[in-house]
């Protein structure tokens, strides 16, 4: 079994996904962040993902975006994604 992510690579995965989605029309972070913040009592048809606009690339940032969750909680995570869009923009 792989060696769990500290903080700062969960970090550094969130920031990857969020510069790639500035530089390009995929917005791989953007999807994340709305399925991972997405509540009960939101639209479930606002955090649709749209992967038939994803390449490869972004297929493989989105996988390690949702990765996060294999040693981390709901509430960690949404913890990591509040640092990173509070604090590297």
């Amino acid at each position: 079994m792989a060696k769990p992510l500290t903080d700062d690579e969960c970090k550094d995965i969130l920031i990857q996904a969020m510069e790639w989605s500035k530089n390009t029309s995929v917005t791989v972070f953007n999807d994340f962040v709305n399925i991972a913040h997405n509540s009960f009592s939101e639209d479930i048809n606002y955090s649709k993902v749209d992967f038939f606009k994803y390449g490869y690339k972004e297929l493989v940032m989105f996988g390690e975006c949702l990765s996060l969750f294999n040693d981390r909680g709901y509430h960690q995570v949404t913890k990591l994604i509040d640092y990173v869009l509070d604090y590297v923009e």
